[in-house]
């Protein structure tokens, strides 16, 4: 009989789990809260080898519609002023399109909208995850991949708690076709930085709407 893992959280984490645990004989089943699918949250990312490498194990091609490719890095001043350029490669990715790539691959029965846990009970032959609804789900390990403010790892590390890192970062894409055309011409092309006293502010081209990484039908960062 195969081994059951649960997967609490159905966010990127969750789904990478769910993922690499089918991917070695185990039947993974995800469990998000919320009752909506997440596909509208979050915004840009930048990928990395690590990332790239799970991507391959999971059987998602890296290729040119994961992102949106920048060849060089720009730091400026408050002035706008150019003071470091390099060469640099990377790939420049969206949220939503990560997360649609994890979720259309997997089995639909295996992610679950709508599920709050609301307590694991562990015992010599494996784990019960209890949710808010009352329903039980019996199996041989859980993840508990459910974010921040995490469920499981409130009742199993409850000293555990998030400390605020004194700084608060704003998200924000913008259609590319909605930047003016002579800074567009500047940045769109770069992984741009402004370092100012108290302050960064960063930019990068991501994928646009339904994932387009057509120059003009990007998103920018």
């Amino acid at each position: 009989m195969r081994k059951r893992a649960l997967i609490i959280g159905g966010s990127l984490g969750g789904m990478i789990a769910a993922h690499l645990l089918r991917s070695v004989g185990w039947d993974a089943v995800v469990f998000e809260r919320n009752a909506d699918d997440l596909i509208s949250r979050g915004a840009g990312l930048g990928t990395h080898q690590y990332l790239i490498d799970i991507l391959g194990r999971i059987g998602i091609a890296f290729d040119d519609q994961v992102g949106v490719r920048v060849a060089r890095v720009l730091c400026l001043d408050r002035a706008g002023t150019v003071v470091l350029a390099k060469d640099t490669v990377r790939v420049m990715s969206g949220w939503a399109r990560l997360y649609g790539s994890l979720r259309e691959i997997l089995p639909a029965a295996c992610y679950r909208l709508g599920h709050a846990l609301v307590r694991v009970e562990a015992d010599a032959d494996g784990v019960t995850a209890v949710f808010a609804d009352g329903m039980r789900e019996r199996g041989d390990l859980l993840v508990g991949a459910d974010g921040i403010r995490s469920t499981v790892r409130a009742q199993f590390l409850p000293d555990a708690q998030p400390v605020y890192a004194g700084y608060i970062a704003w998200r924000a894409m913008i259609d590319e076709r909605d930047i003016p055309e002579k800074i567009r011409a500047e940045v769109c092309e770069c992984y741009a930085f402004c370092d100012i006293e108290g302050e960064q502010c960063l930019g990068y081209p991501v994928p646009g709407r339904d994932n387009d990484t057509a120059a003009g039908r990007r998103a920018y960062n």
